[in-house]
């Protein structure tokens, strides 16, 4: 095998096989017409046997070489050659298993005349039928078809043997036949010539000896020596067949081998890659987490500054002022203490002074009182204990009972609250949480939202005639979403960005202190470990989206709060 595929060698090859061919087809022609003139071996079994895998080679080589043709590889010609083989493998299989006599001869010459067109069909045409996948089936059809019509219709084929000799016919067609494999063989060798291609001169001897088989017909008779001497010549043409799936055979198992080498070489550079890559990953991972907890912490550290600073502003005018009213007070009562001792206390000043201190404790403590609301008010940025123990309650009673509540301590009733959840909807959560959360949204949207005073920062802009709040509550793969809506005045860009920052108010100048909305975001993200978004359009309302887990879901109540 390596030495077919020596460039050097090949001549050799080729006239190698051409000397067999001549001195078999010579020694049996001698032999045939001196030594055993008279012999003749009638074994139609091994005949039959012989052709039967002679077409099954033709058959399964054609099928190769349409899919060679598909991929690139096989001769220059593959799907002429393929075309002939399902000829000659389909008119040989039918001359297989009819008995001896006319369609015998018949298939056989049909086969041999179909063989040598289709070898040489390439010199009719400009390009040849390269990429024509439906010529082999086109083929074998009417192969099929033929065979069967000799069957059927056996008067009418012409007269192929008489007395075991061959007719004019039958080797006429075997001669015709056999100048196309020759033709076919010729130009494969110079195509070969031209590619280089092994496969081009492998299929170019196969065409030598089906031509020089074809020839030595029409020197035989029926059984003799020269008979099974062209028998001998097809058997080694499709030898050289079977040269060529191995060769072919070779070579697609050395790609194979290479590309699993360079598979395995490519699969180590990419491990490698990867295993740098994640070791990059890895320490930008770190890095990212370091710097993240950097960031977290400066958040935090900024966040309190930003808590302190803002309460130390709030209380440091009622503060302020007490300290004024008491040290004023404190002058006050030492003065006329030393008037009532020296006995010069008038009742002008007593009434004075009794005026004085009254107006000085009222203004003591209103200051006062505002500071106790602005402690009680910072007291509820605090979320609760995380060792509060979670229960299960009904959603919508319970919110029923706190909306209550909140309707009931607020003065101003133009508004209304819608809850749409289901009835049955219980959870296991922490209530105490989810009740600041509706409270502080509620009275947000009574006393900034609505504006019902008409005394928001933003004046320009009338109170809402009729407030509605609407608060719908589902519960989804055990993910609570609660969605708050109001149809206020709404936010401004500039307002959303800061609505959850510590004491930033629509309503200073009402008294407000600026945490309800900053109460809301610290419950729902530490108390319920959930998140919050705000979306508005200024003069079109507010909605808030809530999400957060519970430990489950039930659709019945089986111990009431």
């Amino acid at each position: 095998m390596v030495l077919i595929l020596d460039k050097s060698k090949t001549h050799l090859f080729i006239w190698l096989t051409i000397g067999i061919s001549l001195f078999v087809h010579a020694a049996a022609l001698i032999i045939s017409n001196t030594i055993l003139e008279l012999y003749v071996w009638p074994l139609p079994e091994a005949h039959s046997s012989i052709e039967m895998f002679g077409s099954a080679i033709a058959l399964f080589l054609a099928l190769l070489l349409i899919v060679f043709e598909k991929s690139g590889r096989g001769t220059s010609h593959n799907i002429e050659i393929a075309c002939a083989m399902i000829a000659m493998g389909t008119l040989d299989g039918f001359h297989a298993i009819v008995e001896v006599g006319q369609q015998f001869v018949w298939l056989h010459s049909l086969a041999t005349l179909a063989g040598g067109l289709l070898f040489s069909s390439f010199l009719l045409t400009k390009g040849g039928l390269s990429n024509n996948f439906k010529a082999p089936w086109i083929t074998l059809a009417l192969s099929i078809l033929v065979g069967l019509l000799s069957l059927v219709y056996e008067p009418l084929i012409p007269i192929m043997v008489i007395d075991g000799k061959f007719t004019l016919a039958a080797m006429g067609l075997n001669i015709v036949g056999g100048i196309g494999f020759f033709i076919a063989a010729f130009k494969l060798i110079q195509t070969n010539q031209k590619t280089n291609n092994i496969n081009d001169l492998l299929f170019s001897m196969h065409c030598l000896l089906f031509g020089a088989a074809a020839i030595m017909f029409e020197q035989s008779a029926l059984w003799d020596l020269a008979w099974w001497g062209w028998h001998l010549l097809r058997l080694m043409a499709y030898l050289v067949a079977v040269i060529f799936l191995i060769l072919e055979g070779l070579v697609i198992l050395k790609e194979l081998k290479h590309y699993q080498r360079n598979l395995e070489a490519t699969v180590l550079d990419r491990t490698q890659d990867l295993e740098n890559a994640n070791q990059n990953l890895n320490r930008a991972l770190i890095e990212l987490t370091a710097t993240q907890d950097q960031l977290i912490q400066r958040e935090k550290m900024a966040s309190l500054g930003e808590l302190v600073a803002g309460v130390a502003h709030e209380i440091n005018t009622p503060i302020g002022v007490g300290v004024t009213s008491t040290s004023f007070l404190e002058q006050n009562v030492q003065r006329i203490s030393r008037a009532y001792k020296a006995n010069e206390l008038s009742s002008e000043e007593l009434e004075s002074f009794i005026d004085t201190t009254e107006q000085t404790c009222e203004l003591l403590t209103s200051n006062l009182r505002r500071a106790a609301l602005l402690v009680s008010s910072f007291k509820l940025v605090a979320v609760e204990p995380s060792d509060v123990k979670m229960r299960e309650f009904k959603v919508k009673e319970y919110l029923d009972g706190i909306i209550f509540s909140i309707n009931d301590s607020v003065k101003d009733q133009r508004y209304r609250v819608i809850l749409d959840c289901d009835p049955n909807l219980v959870i296991v959560s922490k209530p105490c949480t989810l009740s600041k959360i509706i409270r502080n949204l509620i009275l947000n949207s009574v006393h900034h939202a609505f504006n019902f005073d008409g005394n928001a920062d933003d004046s320009s802009k009338d109170a809402i005639s009729k407030g509605l709040i609407n608060i719908s509550i589902d519960c989804c793969d055990d993910e609570v979403h609660l969605i708050y809506r109001d149809n206020g005045i709404g936010l401004t860009d500039e307002q959303k960005q800061k609505i959850f920052n510590p004491f930033y108010t629509t309503s200073r100048n009402c008294g407000r202190v600026g945490l309800g909305a900053h109460v809301i975001y610290n419950q729902v993200l530490q108390g319920l470990k959930g998140s919050i978004e705000v979306s508005s359009k200024f003069n079109q309302g507010t909605r808030f989206d809530i999400r957060f887990n519970v430990k489950g879901k039930q659709t019945l109540l089986n111990n009431s709060i």
